[in-house]
């Protein structure tokens, strides 16, 4: 009985590839989209609630922005009340009587108290909105930054996890931590800092400048003509600022590494007097440093004078053009709540320069990890695709098979290959170093699809089976099996995470643990690993080549304990491993040379019989070795 899973949506939380390593046609339109989206990436991951909670968060930022603007311009009309009762007091002080123009300006002590409480009152009011408003909106756009943050960590974090192996290879592992650790990072300072601190700077400044313009718009427009130069000044400086800051990490990180290389390699820097050697390298890298950090700062001081300079002119600018056009229908409140708001403006600027160059450098990081996450993996470990069955024999046949790494392509590792393995057969392979031996196993395993032919599993094509359902049908050994930073029982359970204690103790004494589990050899470990699912096959890459000959013994009848009645391939090194298995396939260059059982392969006397002579006396000699060294 067979069931099939059909093609499920794409999952909610893809993650991505590193897609300037990715090829063919997928990665060119996952650029090309990635491109046509732009801003949207950063929220690609959001839901509908974030949505709309990042539409309330930008709309308390225009609340908190113009009610400032709009408090100047009240100050501004207090000015005339004040000024209005100076004017009706020098009346009374001159004992002159007052002209009827004069009588209805003057206003008394009792108007001004008025209009001074009723100007408190109001900016109290406004002052609670604006708190109201500043902390929605941080509040929100840190609840979204987080949120972000989270999911795009686990995405990440489980799409490498289904990433072919092809695919890892073109890409270094320090790569793929940056984009977790870093991109991400930046990811979270742009959501939660740079991209509302420019919306609201952008915001404070559009409307700032609308409320002056519709109070005076000539004296607005000549102000704001200084504006354009202000932010390219700042922007500039923004940008020379992190270029040198750049390069002063690099010059220290250069530095950091000959002191660490140094202290590492500290016996063989003394034996060679190489220590004057170290410290003219270091004092290089720390004199760029210092030469770099000096041009930071004296451009820092020159561009800091220089904005300040800008914002006291245009001041002053707009103080004189003010006062040479006052009139009766421009008082003197008007030209200062004007002034006070340009001012704000040009001050709410010198801060945009820092977040414009942040908020790009989030829209970048976030574009290179969307142009990844559009990218499909060659191998599809999706568990709702392909074919699960009930049964497996763990019967394998490779039909024809070629294969060339994709890192060299020009290097045939598999040239037109063809074997079987029966169900419940003991197969060896064997051949020198790069014959093809282990790229066998990676691709029954399907960390690889062949470039030709085919691969069966009880003679159905692996590559229309379920990958993650195919997988569990193997037991995989390798030469030096990893153990995680955990306990034993969890270092188990990896190959059956829901296993029971009961479970996890018969896989142990399988691999014959139980009695060492102190002094356990890691290949143990790991056979019981493999033994725990119950595998239909065992695959074993020269799981004992590295241990000497006392513990390869042990870890051997380990092995041909737990390969009773299923399906086994051992790539062997040491030729003495492959003395009980059914049959042996002698590979050399991708090709088989020689094949049938240890005995008849020894009688023929052919390739097999001299590895195999060869092996014994590398054996003696270095059996003779250890007893001379005692």
């Amino acid at each position: 009985m067979c069931t099939s899973a059909g093609r499920a949506d794409e999952d909610t939380e893809r993650t991505w590839l590193l897609a300037n390593n990715a090829d063919g046609d997928g990665a060119q339109s996952a650029k090309r989209r990635s491109q046509r989206r732009f801003f949207g990436v950063l929220f690609a991951h959001g839901t509908l609630k974030d949505r709309i909670v990042i539409l309330f968060a930008i709309f308390a930022i225009f609340v908190q922005t113009i009610i400032p603007p709009l408090l100047m311009m009240m100050l501004g009309q207090f000015t005339n009340v004040f000024s209005k009762q100076q004017a009706a007091s020098h009346v009374h002080v001159n004992g002159s009587d007052p002209s009827p123009a004069e009588i209805r300006n003057a206003t008394n002590h009792e108007e001004l108290s008025h209009e001074t409480l009723k100007f408190s009152c109001i900016s109290f009011f406004v002052t609670i909105v604006t708190f109201i408003a500043a902390f929605i909106q941080k509040y929100q756009w840190e609840l979204i930054a987080i949120k972000q943050e989270h999911r795009i960590r686990r995405a990440f974090m489980a799409q490498i996890l289904k990433l072919d192996i092809a695919w890892i290879e073109k890409n270094k592992a320090s790569d793929i931590s940056h984009m977790l650790h870093d991109h991400i990072e930046r990811l979270y300072e742009g959501i939660s800092d740079h991209i509302p601190t420019t919306i609201f700077i952008l915001s404070a400044v559009s409307l700032s400048f609308m409320v002056a313009v519709h109070v005076q718009w000539d004296l607005a427009l000549i102000m704001m003509g200084m504006a354009p130069a202000f932010v390219i000044l700042r922007y500039i400086y923004s940008w020379l600022f992190a270029k040198h800051m750049q390069i002063e990490q690099e010059s220290l990180s250069s530095a950091n590494k000959v002191v660490s290389e140094t202290f590492q390699c500290i016996r063989t820097v003394i034996a060679f007097s190489g220590q004057r050697n170290s410290i003219e390298k270091y004092q290089r890298f720390i004199e760029q440093s210092k030469e770099c950090a000096s041009k930071r700062h004296n451009m820092s001081a020159f561009m800091e004078a220089l904005i300040w300079f800008l914002m006291d002119a245009v001041y002053l600018l707009g103080m004189c053009y003010g006062v040479a056009h006052l009139s009766i229908n421009r008082d003197l409140g008007s030209l200062i709540g004007v002034l006070i708001i340009m001012t704000s403006v040009f001050a709410t600027l010198m801060g945009i320069g820092g977040h414009i160059n942040g908020t790009l450098t989030t829209i970048a990081r976030a574009r290179e990890l969307q142009e990844v996450l559009d990218v499909v993996p060659t191998i599809d470990g999706d568990i709702n695709r392909g074919e699960k069955h009930t049964t497996c024999d763990g019967a394998i046949r490779f039909e024809n098979v070629s294969f060339a790494y994709p890192s060299r392509p020009d290097y045939q590792v598999l040239d037109n290959l063809s074997f079987s393995v029966a169900p419940g057969e003991h197969v060896a392979l064997v051949g020198s170093s790069g014959s093809g031996k282990s790229t066998i196993a990676a691709l029954i395993l399907r960390l690889y699809d062949p470039d030709s032919g085919t691969i069966y599993l009880d003679n159905r094509p692996i590559r229309s089976l379920n990958v993650d359902w195919m997988r569990h049908r193997f037991g995989y050994v390798s030469q030096e099996p990893v153990l995680f930073d955990e306990t034993i029982s969890m270092n188990v359970r990896c190959g059956k995470l829901l296993a029971t204690d009961a479970e996890v103790e018969a896989a142990l004494d399988e691999a014959d643990a139980l009695e060492y589990i102190r002094t356990l050899p890691q290949q143990r470990v790991a056979i019981a690993r493999a033994m725990i699912r119950q595998p239909n096959v065992l695959i074993f890459d020269e799981a004992t080549s590295a241990l000497d000959s006392e513990h390869e013994a042990m870890v051997q009848d380990a092995i041909e304990k737990v390969s009773v009645g299923v399906s086994s391939l051992t790539i062997a090194h040491r030729l003495t491993t492959v003395q009980k298995c059914d049959r042996v396939i002698v590979l050399e260059r991708g090709r088989i040379v020689e094949m049938g059982s240890p005995s008849e392969l020894m009688t023929a006397q052919g390739i097999f019989y001299r590895m195999a002579k060869a092996s014994v006396l590398a054996t003696v000699k270095n059996r003779i070795q250890q007893i001379s060294l005692g």
